[in-house]
């Protein structure tokens, strides 16, 4: 029964000097500095089933497990330091712990099934004689560690010797799926071998270098932040673990880390996937005119993809000639030439399957790709920083045609607006809405126009222009003193930048301006008229000198004023910019 647990403890605990002074009757070899080098440790290498090496004293035999225990509990009880006498003299070695990631190598002890347990996190390869499960072993602990984090850990040993080897009993393991208070209890646990059936219930985190750990759930602990499973992180990307999988835990010893209770595994036998959720398609792409990339959230069985392609199907009449799952998650289909741009319907057959035998989620047999396009050119070609309740604009024009899909526009670092994938030919305009949830700047309610310019006429929604695309930004307005945007690719790449200033006589700038300004310039998109990058770089007075002018005077209405781009010319500087009489927003400016 669960009770009799917390009462051994009394019990153990009540008979710890009575245990010292017995103890302390025996006969101990004098001491030899255990040898704690790390060493490669074969976690899978069989109980040797001979002592190979002789004991100090020939006529010390291993003490009753019960006395044995007391030893345990009073380690456990003992503070943190590395000038202790703690006799152990009979404790069985249950697991040998890897070395792993951020964890050192080191071996589990218990003399009886229900514990007490400890950990010694000496390797135990490195010893002499060497360690293997099953192993009835003696040693003094001269140092406790782990108090901080409110482990129970045995730091430095002497005088190991061996009493003899043999299979842990099967009993040992205690099956921990009904323990209801199995987290507050932990240090009743800790160390000890246990199983479980457990479901992951929470997503993979960071859990020290080179493991991850998730929450569980057992049939008696339904719901707790506290119990989680922890594994190396190679281990978690090489079996697929997910929210929803329900998994056979163990036998390993039980971890803790302060009040959490951790269920471990180190290798693929710690842990076996009973079920998991079906794979579910999570994108598709077409990074080229003739291919279409699948994302799947799980990693698939490679015997149910056919490399025919012949489990996928398209609409529109284009072909699906291979298929290739180019690594566990990923498929890339061959097909023939897409038409840019062009939405694609595709079908995908319930005969994929991921690792643990689940299907393709039936959700996920349909969706939806268009056509390659490749990434247009896109350049900055008004700018009304002033307009009245800052309900500022920007203007783009697309130099040559391709896909949108990704592009980030900047105000300084800042990003104002990342950019539908929208495929569209050249000279098309876009027209950037800054203060989307304002009643003043978008009374009507506009969102972003996705299907063409005119998809909310300027009729019903006065802040458009139907010879752009309107696209709104929550940002709540451009600073109108000396300033930078910029264009980016999804990847980052600059494509067009300016400079910007009220005052081109004024002696400062700010900071995050000159920061800005020297990104555009080394991606070689602004220079003097003259040529060339001030030997300071674009910063105060020459920020403002060389930067397009008036900021501060462009109109405070739509029709007023705009500082515009005077040609098609992009020559990177000031003088590709003039400060005009009217904006032509959602028209391509005079002389283009």
């Amino acid at each position: 029964m669960w009770h009799s647990r917390a009462h051994r403890l009394v019990v153990v605990a009540t008979a710890l000097a009575l245990g010292a002074v017995l103890l302390g009757c025996g006969a101990h070899a004098s001491p030899g500095a255990a040898d704690a080098s790390p060493a490669p440790v074969d976690a899978a290498a069989p109980a040797d089933a001979t002592v190979d090496a002789v004991p100090p004293d020939a006529a010390e035999q291993a003490r009753p497990p019960a006395e044995v225990s007391m030893q345990l509990a009073a380690a456990r009880a003992a503070g943190d330091g590395l000038d202790l006498d703690l006799p152990v003299d009979g404790a069985t070695v249950t697991f040998l712990r890897p070395a792993l990631g951020g964890d050192v190598a080191g071996f589990t002890v218990q003399a009886e099934p229900t514990g007490p347990a400890l950990l010694v996190t000496v390797d135990p390869a490195g010893l002499s004689p060497a360690l293997a499960v099953g192993d009835v072993v003696g040693f003094t602990i001269t140092g406790m560690g782990g108090a901080g984090r409110q482990q129970r850990l045995a730091t430095t040993i002497t005088n190991l010797r061996r009493f003899g080897s043999g299979p842990v009993p099967p009993g040992w393991v205690q099956d921990v799926g009904m323990v209801s208070t199995l987290v507050a209890d932990v240090g009743a646990y800790e160390h000890e071998l246990v199983r479980t059936s457990a479901t992951i219930s929470g997503p993979f985190t960071i859990a020290g270098t080179g493991f991850e750990q998730a929450t569980i759930t057992t049939a008696a602990v339904p719901a707790s932040p506290d119990l989680r499973l922890r594994l190396p992180s190679a281990l978690g990307a090489l079996i697929d673990l997910s929210p929803g999988c329900l998994v056979e835990l163990g036998p390993t010893p039980l971890g803790r880390f302060s009040q959490v209770a951790q269920l471990a595994a180190f290798t693929s036998a710690d842990v076996r996937i009973t079920s998991c959720p079906p794979p579910h398609l999570t994108a598709a792409s077409a990074p080229g005119p003739t291919t279409v990339r699948l994302a799947f959230d799980r990693r698939l069985d490679p015997s149910t993809v056919m490399a025919d392609g012949g489990q996928f199907s398209a609409d529109a009449g284009l072909a699906i000639t291979a298929a290739d799952l180019v690594d566990p998650r990923t498929i890339v289909l061959t097909t023939s030439a897409q038409e840019p741009g062009r939405r694609y319907q595709l079908g995908l057959a319930a005969t994929l399957a991921d690792e643990v035998g689940a299907p393709l989620d039936l959700a996920s047999r349909s969706i939806t790709v268009s056509g390659f396009a490749p990434p247009a050119l896109v350049v900055i070609n008004e700018v009304g920083a002033n307009l009245a309740a800052q309900c500022d604009l920007i203007e783009l024009r697309v130099t040559a045609g391709g896909t949108l899909d990704g592009m980030v526009v900047r105000e300084r670092a800042a990003a104002l607006l990342t950019l539908p994938a929208l495929v569209v030919p050249t000279d098309t305009l876009l027209v950037v809405h800054l203060g989307a949830a304002s009643t003043t700047c978008n009374p009507s309610g506009a969102v972003d126009e996705l299907t063409g310019p005119a998809a909310q006429p300027s009729a019903g929604h006065p802040g458009n222009h139907d010879g752009a695309y309107d696209l709104w930004s929550t940002d709540a307005g451009l600073v109108a003193t000396d300033n930078v945007l910029t264009i980016e690719t999804a990847a980052g790449t600059l494509l067009d930048g300016v400079l910007l200033t009220d005052d081109p006589a004024r002696t400062s700038a700010a900071a995050d301006s000159e920061a800005r300004a020297a990104v555009v310039a080394a991606a070689g998109q602004w220079t003097r008229i003259a040529g060339g990058v001030p030997a300071g770089g674009f910063v105060d007075a020459e920020f403002n000198a060389h930067a397009a002018p008036d900021l501060d005077d462009a109109g405070t209405t739509r029709a007023g004023p705009s500082i515009q781009r005077l040609d098609r010319v992009d020559r990177d500087h000031a003088g590709d910019w003039g400060h005009t009489t009217a904006a032509s927003w959602g028209l391509l400016n005079p002389g283009q």
